[in-house]
């Protein structure tokens, strides 16, 4: 084998490296929640708006006890009481407490990443005995 066959093998597998490489980020900002009579919510309020992508994912880390919850990315320019920016359906919470969410659609300029709890949210039944979220951190997996 030659230095340039071996250079160029290097360099190819190099590229299909990085091509198939996951890059993670933790995402900055603030978290809070509320509740209501039949609701709760936690939510990490970015530090700047963020746009993400179908086929993106975000692993959120809970804590509670609510065994079902919603997903929601939070468009700029949306009110926090609004139901704009729902990801998918109801999710159920696994038991190490870290929700795997694919995206199932582009989120464009997103200021806030919510989870919601409790019976209901926006009238979509969560369960009659639902607990509570705490969102604890939030991971951005781009593929």
């Amino acid at each position: 084998m030659t230095r340039s066959t071996i250079i160029r093998t290097g360099l190819v597998a190099l590229m299909l490296i990085c091509a198939t490489s996951v890059s993670a980020e933790p995402l900055a900002g603030t978290t809070g929640d509320a509740a209501g009579d039949r609701w709760q919510s936690s939510w990490l309020d970015l530090k700047a708006p963020m746009s993400f992508r179908k086929d993106e994912r975000l692993l959120i880390k809970v804590e509670g006890n609510a065994e079902n919850v919603l997903v929601r990315l939070l468009p700029s320019g949306s009110s926090p009481s609004s139901s704009d920016g729902i990801e998918g359906t109801t999710r159920r919470v696994p038991a190490g407490g870290v929700l795997d969410v694919k995206l199932e659609r582009d989120h464009p300029n997103v200021k806030q990443i919510s989870v919601h709890a409790g019976r209901e949210a926006w009238g979509r039944p969560l369960g009659g005995n639902n607990g509570t979220v705490k969102v604890v951190s939030i991971e951005h997996r781009r593929q």
